[in-house]
């Protein structure tokens, strides 16, 4: 089994907790602290420090995709979901509807919810660019506030950049 390596990254927007293979293969990205994995490394291998720095540069500059290695474990449904969350470009948002009828089951809206709710790549997935048809936030695991903030700060890159 591959060691796990575990990081702190203390941001302006939010904390973020990473796991991932001394590979570089990302297994997880939390805004909580991950009690079931190692303390977060001090010198962590160079293939996870591109995570981090990947991650760092999406807070900093705006980076607006990511080329990080993931492993995604779920349901054939959550991970149609959590694909097509990927593919929502970087300051743009997509209702829970409109992502179900993306995974081919337009009615699946809740089910949808559900599986953004157990994203463990948040970040990565963007999760945060899924939004109640209402226009209202809807939920997150951050909270309705971390998500406002991420959406925020994606439109205000996009409004920095050339």
């Amino acid at each position: 089994m591959q060691e796990i390596i575990t990081l702190y990254l203390d941001t302006p927007l939010t904390p973020l907790w990473i796991a991932a293979g001394a590979d570089g293969t990302l297994h997880h990205c939390s805004f909580r602290p991950l009690y079931d994995l190692p303390a977060p490394s001090s010198s962590p291998p160079p293939a996870v420090d591109r995570i981090a720095d990947q991650l760092l540069e999406y807070v900093f500059i705006g980076r607006t995709h990511f080329t990080i290695p993931c492993s995604l474990k779920g349901t054939a449904f959550q991970l149609s979901v959590w694909h097509q969350t990927q593919l929502i470009p970087y300051g743009e948002t997509r209702t829970y509807r409109e992502l179900a009828a993306q995974t081919g089951n337009p009615k699946a809206w809740r089910a949808v919810g559900s599986a953004l709710k157990h994203n463990p790549l948040l970040i990565v997935v963007p999760c945060h660019r899924v939004i109640p048809a209402s226009g209202g936030v809807g939920g997150f695991a951050g909270g309705s506030k971390l998500k406002k903030t991420l959406l925020e700060h994606e439109l205000q890159g996009l409004s920095q950049m050339p």
